[in-house]
C-alpha cells in the first residue's frame, strides 16, 4: 500500500483499518470472462450493490481506488458521531446542576483520548466493509486501484479489462474546495481531514453552516475549543425553517459558539502561525484569528479519472452522472447510485438507491428512485429531523396545506428531562390527514422521526398514529398530540355547538328543549340527556350513557334522527329511496367496531356503551348526493320515519365475539357483501392517498415496515449489508414477475 493510502496519524487503530478496507498485501484477481455486475466506488452504495447483488448469486466485481467503507465509514458519519457522543457527555456533566449534580464547573475532558475511543469503535466496524469479508464471505471480486471506463461494456482496472453485463457507477462525492482567495496556502481542514487531528484547536473558525459545519462546530465547542462560524445565509441550516434553526442557533449562543451570519469571506491570509479569515457582514470588514479554519460548504461528485467523456456518458462537474427515475444513465448497460448522481446525500439515501439498482439492474425492474421518501437528521444538540416536504414546498406545487405544531413544553417526558427546547411539526393535506412532510427538534429527534417516515411510506395518515398507544412517559409522546390536535381541527362550528350542548351535563328526555344547532334554514337540533344503564357483564353497577339526540332536516319526506355515543364513524350517502335508514354502528368498551348491521323498523333499540366522556369532536355537513356524518367521538344511530314494508332485522348482539360477513339485499338487485370488522371510519379522501403522494400504482406505497429509510446512524435503521431475502418478486399485472426490493 502506497503512502497515499496511510490512514493517520499512525495509531494501531487506524492499522487495523487500513488492513480492513485497503490490505497493503493484497492482490487482484483473475477477472471473470464476463461479469453480471461491475461496481465502481466501494462507499456505501457500492457496497450494498455488491453484496446484494452477490447474495442473489450474480458475478460481481468490485472497484476501489481508495478505502473501502467510503465516507460514511472513513471521514464522514461514524468518525463524526463518534467525536459527538463525548462532546455531549461532557456538556451535560457541566450543564447537570440542575439535577442536584455538585462539582461540575470543574470538568475537563481529554480529546486525545476522545479520539482515541472514536478510532478504536471506526476500526472495529470496519470488518463489515473490508475487503476479506466481501472477497472471501461474499464471493466478490474485489479490485484496488482506479477504474475507468474502456468501452460501453469494459471498465479496465490495474490493466486489467473487466467486461460486463451490466455496471453500477457509485463513486460518491468528496469535500468540495473552496473558492476563497488565499486559503489554500494557508492551510483548512474538511470532514476528510479533520479527524486526523490530535491535539485540539483552541481557536476555530467554521465556514458553512450546513449540517457538517452545525456538527462539528458544537461538538469542538463542548470539547474546549473557541468557536466561530460564518454562515453567508440569515440564519444557520439553511435548508430548514427559520424557526427549526432559531432554536438550534439559541442552543449555540448559549453555549459560547459565536455566529456570523450574513457574512462573505473575502480572503484568508496567514500571519506566522495564525490564520487569519477576512468577513465582510453589512459593509464592515472584520478579521479573525484562529488556529484552524474547518469548511463545509457542500460536496462535489466524484467523476474525474472515469473516463466518461469517451464512453459517452451524460454527466455535470457539479450535479454528477445523469440518470433517470429508475437510475439509469445515458449507456443503457450501466447504472448509478449514491452522491454521485442524487441531491439527497445521505447514507441511508445510498443504501435505499443502491436496493433500487439491483431490482432494475438486474431484474429489470421499474422500481423509481421519486418513490423513496426521504428523511434526514442533523445531529446537533438538539438534532433536527425532517421527512418529506416542507410547508414552502407544498404551496410552491400548489398542494393546500395545513400545518400543525405541538411544542416539547407539553410532554411530561421533555419536561421531566429538562429538554423542552424544540417541537414536532408535521404539514398536512388539507381536508384529510395525509402527511406531507414533517419536522422535529429534539434530543433525540433522529429515533422519533421513523415513526412518521413509515407513515408515510406506508400510506398511513395521522389518524392512524393517533390510534396507536404510545409508552408513557415518554418524548415520543409528541407525535401521538400531533394526532390530537388534527383530531381537533375537524371540530366544526357545528359540531362544537352540538357537544358544548353535551358538555352541559343536563339531564333531559328526549323531544325535550330542543337546541338549535344548525345555520336558521335547517331543522338541525341537538337535546342531550343522561341516563343510568346496567352493565351486563356487571349487573349491580350503573353506568353513565352521554347521548347527543340530533333531528336532521326531511329527505325525500323521510325524517331523519340521530343519537352518538362512542367513537369515530362516517355515515355515508343516506339516501332512502336505496338503503335502509336505520343502520345502526356499536363500539365495546374497548372503543373499537364489533358489529355493523341494519335496523330496518321504525323504532330502533338504543345500542350505547358505558363510556364517561365525549373523546373528540367532528363533522357534520350536506354533500351532493346524501347527507354526510363525520363524527369523531360519538356512535351514530339511524332511525328513519316510515320504517320500510320489510320487517327483517339484523340483531345487534352487544357481546358478539365472532364476526362473519353478512349479506344484504341493495335494493338494486344486487347482493352486497358487509363484513363485520371494517373500521367504521373511512375518510371521504382516504381513497386518493396514493395519488396525493405522488406514487404510481406499481410503486406500492403500503409495503412492510421493511421499506421505510431511517436516517443513519440512528438505533432503528442498519448499514449491514442485504442479503437474498431482500428481494421477492410480485406480479406487476401484465402476466409478469417482476423483483421488487424491500426499499422500492
Amino acid at each position: 500500500m502506497g503512502q497515499q493510502f496511510a490512514i493517520l496519524p499512525d495509531t494501531e487503530e487506524n492499522r487495523t483499518l487500513g488492513e480492513n478496507v485497503h490490505p497493503s498485501t493484497w492482490k487482484n484477481p483473475v477477472p471473470a470472462d464476463c461479469y453480471n455486475l461491475v461496481v465502481i466506488g466501494a462507499g456505501t452504495a457500492g457496497l450494498v450493490a455488491a453484496a446484494g447483488a452477490a447474495g442473489l448469486g450474480a458475478k460481481v466485481a468490485l472497484i476501489e481506488r481508495e478505502f473501502l467503507g467510503g465516507d460514511c465509514l472513513n471521514v464522514g458519519c461514524v468518525p463524526s458521531k463518534g467525536i459527538i457522543r463525548p462532546a455531549r457527555v461532557i456538556h451535560d456533566a457541566r450543564t447537570s446542576g440542575e439535577f442536584g449534580v455538585g462539582g461540575t464547573g470543574h470538568l475537563s475532558i481529554d480529546f486525545g483520548k476522545a479520539m482515541e475511543r472514536m478510532r478504536r469503535i471506526r476500526a472495529d466496524i470496519s470488518f463489515h466493509d473490508s475487503v476479506h469479508r466481501f472477497s472471501e464471505k461474499l464471493g466478490v471480486d474485489v479490485f484496488l486501484g482506479e477504474g475507468r471506463f474502456a468501452g460501453p461494456d469494459a471498465i479496465e482496472v490495474d490493466g486489467k479489462r473487466l467486461r460486463f453485463r451490466r455496471a453500477a457507477i457509485c463513486t460518491g462525492a468528496r469535500a468540495a474546495a473552496p473558492p476563497i482567495p488565499g486559503i489554500g496556502e494557508a492551510g483548512y481542514l474538511t470532514n476528510e481531514t479533520v479527524f486526523s487531528l490530535t491535539g485540539l484547536p483552541p481557536r476555530l473558525a467554521v465556514i458553512g453552516g450546513g449540517p457538517i459545519g452545525c456538527e462539528l462546530s458544537q461538538a469542538f465547542r463542548r470539547l474546549g475549543s473557541r468557536v466561530t462560524l460564518v454562515e453567508m445565509g440569515s440564519h444557520i441550516l439553511p435548508r430548514e425553517d427559520p424557526d427549526t434553526a432559531g432554536i438550534v442557533q439559541k442552543s449555540f449562543m448559549a453555549e459560547g459558539v459565536e455566529l456570523i451570519l450574513d457574512a462573505k469571506v473575502v480572503r484568508v491570509s496567514k500571519e506566522g502561525i495564525e490564520k487569519v479569515v477576512h468577513v465582510e457582514q453589512e459593509g464592515k470588514a472584520r478579521a479573525i484569528r484562529v488556529d484552524e479554519i474547518l469548511v463545509g460548504i457542500g460536496r462535489a461528485p466524484n467523476v474525474d479519472g472515469l473516463n466518461l467523456e469517451s464512453a459517452g456518458f451524460a454527466y455535470d462537474p457539479r450535479r454528477g452522472v445523469e440518470v433517470n427515475d429508475r437510475l439509469q444513465t445515458s449507456n443503457p448497460r450501466v447504472y448509478a447510485a449514491g452522491d454521485i448522481c442524487f441531491p439527497y446525500k445521505f447514507t441511508h439515501t445510498a443504501d435505499a438507491l443502491a436496493r433500487i439498482l439491483i431490482a432494475n439492474a438486474l431484474f429489470m425492474g421499474r422500481q423509481k428512485s421519486s418513490a423513496l421518501v426521504v428523511p434526514w437528521c442533523t445531529y446537533t444538540d438538539p438534532e433536527v429531523a425532517h421527512v418529506g416536504m416542507y410547508e414552502a414546498d407544498a404551496k410552491e406545487k400548489g398542494i393546500p396545506v395545513v400545518t400543525l405544531t405541538v411544542p416539547l413544553s407539553d410532554v411530561d417526558r421533555a419536561l421531566l428531562d429538562g429538554e423542552v427546547e424544540g417541537f414536532a411539526r408535521v404539514h398536512l393535506r388539507k381536508g384529510s390527514d395525509t402527511i406531507l412532510g414533517a419536522t422535529i427538534v429534539a434530543s433525540h429527534a433522529g429515533e422519533m422521526i421513523n415513526e412518521l417516515s413509515l407513515a408515510m411510506t406506508s400510506g398511513l395518515g395521522l389518524s392512524a398514529i393517533g390510534k396507536t398507544i404510545h409508552p408513557y412517559p415518554t418524548q415520543g409522546e409528541v407525535i401521538r398530540k400531533l394526532a390530537d390536535a388534527y383530531n381537533r381541527t375537524r371540530l366544526t362550528p357545528t359540531v362544537k355547538k352540538i357537544l358544548g350542548a353535551v358538555d352541559g351535563r343536563t339531564v333531559q328526555p328526549v323531544g325535550e328543549s330542543a337546541v338549535p344547532v344548525g345555520p336558521d334554514d335547517e331543522q338541525l337540533h341537538a337535546v342531550p340527556f343522561h341516563h343510568l344503564r346496567k352493565n351486563p357483564d356487571r349487573a349491580a353497577e350503573p353506568q353513565l350513557d352521554l347521548h347527543v339526540h340530533v333531528v336532521l332536516p326531511q329527505i325525500d319526506g323521510i325524517a331523519l334522527e340521530a343519537f352518538q355515543v362512542g367513537p369515530a364513524l362516517r355515515i355515508p350517502d343516506v339516501a332512502p329511496e336505496r338503503q335502509c335508514a336505520g343502520t345502526l354502528h356499536h363500539v365495546n368498551e374497548e372503543k373499537r367496531a364489533f358489529r355493523r348491521g341494519c335496523q330496518r323498523r321504525c323504532a330502533g333499540e338504543d345500542f350505547g356503551v358505558g363510556i364517561p366522556e365525549i373523546e373528540g369532536g367532528g363533522d357534520f355537513a350536506e354533500r351532493p348526493g346524501g347527507l354526510h356524518a363525520l363524527q369523531l367521538g360519538t356512535l351514530v344511530h339511524i332511525r328513519g320515519f316510515p320504517p320500510f314494508s320489510s320487517p327483517e332485522e339484523e340483531r345487534i348482539e352487544e357481546h358478539e365475539e365472532e364476526q362473519k360477513p353478512h349479506r344484504r339485499d341493495d335494493r338494486d338487485g344486487e347482493i352486497a357483501r358487509q363484513h363485520s370488522r371494517r373500521p367504521l371510519l373511512a375518510h371521504p379522501d382516504a381513497h386518493l392517498a396514493d395519488h396525493q403522494l405522488g406514487v404510481e400504482d406499481d410503486d406500492d406505497p403500503r409495503g412492510r415496515p421493511g421499506k421505510q429509510l431511517h436516517p443513519w446512524p440512528d438505533r432503528e435503521g442498519s448499514h449491514q449489508l442485504p442479503v437474498a431475502h431482500h428481494v421477492n418478486e410480485r406480479d406487476d399485472g401484465e402476466g409478469e414477475l417482476q423483483a421488487q426490493h424491500d426499499l422500492a
